[in-house]
């Protein structure tokens, strides 16, 4: 249990500092959690495949998951934003149908 711990911890810790260091849109986009993190996350979902998972991996994968979901929401809507940086309608507004 306690490596569970450890891992979601390195992960939650991670993106929190990634977020606090104000990134810009590109750096946003370019995002990779680091190689340890990477490898841990394959481990799980090779085990996840070959359905092995314990419960609390089970409940970590589900959280590390979670937690990649917003990310990719997140890199979706900051390259949405960069294609649309500077191009504006007469109001100053990006273009209707963008949810920004």
């Amino acid at each position: 249990m306690m490596m569970v711990v450890a891992i979601q911890t390195s992960i939650f810790t991670e993106l929190a500092e990634f977020l606090v260091s104000q990134p810009s849109l590109e750096a946003i986009v370019a995002y990779k959690v680091p190689d340890s993190v990477q490898h841990h996350v394959d481990e799980l979902l090779e085990k996840n495949q070959a359905m092995s998972l314990s419960p609390d991996e089970r409940l970590e994968l589900e959280k590390i998951l979670a937690v990649v979901d917003v990310l990719d929401l997140a890199k979706a809507k900051a390259r949405l934003k960069s294609c649309y940086k500077g191009r504006t309608d007469e109001a100053g507004l990006v273009p209707t149908g963008i949810g920004l």
